[in-house]
């Protein structure tokens, strides 16, 4: 199947009255894969936020387990109540979020709460940490208590809650889901079906998994040398269709898969100082569903740099 005949539901322009084409909105099945119910399981009781696309402050904080945090989006959108009826604020907020062809960002602040060792003190003080990133928080030391600034988790690393850091519903997936192992042949069919070629790149230290996939997005386009491969697979990555992979082996220790977009590759911009490319990428729902928290065969060590996945077709 051609990349571009993957089916997605684009929501549609924001009407008069914003109750109007709810069944052209996203639900959480559209973006998600099916696994996302199993892992949310996993998560046992949890505290989650949601907010606006590259938003850092969160517009609505709940608790639950299970689906509990999907609960609010579905309504959002299956509600057929008319303006003048009473409407929860967070999921109007949501509705406009899904009427504007966007969807919010999801994270769970802290989960598995029946499992932990925490004052409900110590965890409350976490969650609201890590919901509006906070940076300066007191140390107890054994004088006393000292000011640290730590950088909070959104901005990278929050190394006292390094074992709970926030996930997004996107690390949900690729941690706790059982998704299929895929290798290089996996792939290499996958490329041959879409007509296209990929480009697989790793993210180490700069993924966290509480990040927006906005956020994946630029780490992954951006900056790759690719000088190895200018004489082979490079030219078919710049012509015609092409999907942009990016995983990590931060959420498990296993490579797994945490983000994929239609690439650009005609309209890649070489950076002459650094020999390296960066490029234009954009969302594709249903690619993402289909690729996201599908694990690599072998550890990360087999899949280390930038690589480039051809079609058949392509290959001279």
């Amino acid at each position: 199947m051609a990349l571009d005949s993957l089916p997605t539901r684009v929501p549609v322009r924001v009407a008069a009255n914003p109750f109007e084409n709810m069944h052209k909105m996203l639900l959480p099945r559209d973006v998600y894969p099916n696994s996302l119910g199993a892992a949310l399981i996993a998560c046992g009781e949890y505290v989650y936020a949601y907010y606006r696309p590259n938003g850092v402050q969160p517009f609505y904080v709940g608790k639950g387990r299970n689906a509990r945090v999907l609960a609010h989006w579905k309504n959002a959108v299956k509600r057929k109540s008319t303006v003048k009826d009473s409407v929860r604020a967070h999921e109007l907020e949501i509705q406009r979020i899904l009427k504007r062809g966007k969807i919010p960002h999801i994270s769970l602040l802290a989960y598995n709460l029946e499992e932990s060792n925490e004052s409900r003190h110590a965890v409350a003080e976490r969650v609201l940490q890590d919901a509006f990133g906070i940076q300066s928080v007191l140390e107890k030391t054994p004088g006393g208590e000292r000011l640290a600034d730590r950088p909070a988790a959104l901005l990278q690393k929050r190394e006292d809650s390094a074992k709970r850091r926030p996930l997004s519903l996107e690390a949900v997936v690729a941690r706790y889901s059982e998704r299929p192992e895929i290798d290089r042949e996996d792939l290499e069919g996958k490329a041959s079906s879409w007509g296209a070629s990929i480009l697989l790149v790793g993210l180490s230290e700069t993924y966290h998994s509480a990040y927006q996939s906005s956020q994946i997005r630029e780490m992954a386009r951006m900056y790759w040398n690719l000088r190895k491969f200018e004489n082979t697979s490079l030219p078919g990555l710049k012509k015609g269709k092409s999907v942009l992979l990016a995983w990590t082996s931060k959420l498990s220790g296993a490579p797994v898969i945490v983000g994929a977009w239609r690439l650009r590759g005609s309209k890649a911009t070489y950076h002459w100082a650094s020999k390296r490319y960066s490029f234009p990428a954009t969302d594709d729902i249903a690619l993402r569903k289909e690729m996201l928290g599908l694990r690599l065969s072998g550890t990360g060590k087999n899949w280390q740099g930038p690589n480039i996945i051809q079609p058949a077709t392509f290959v001279r």
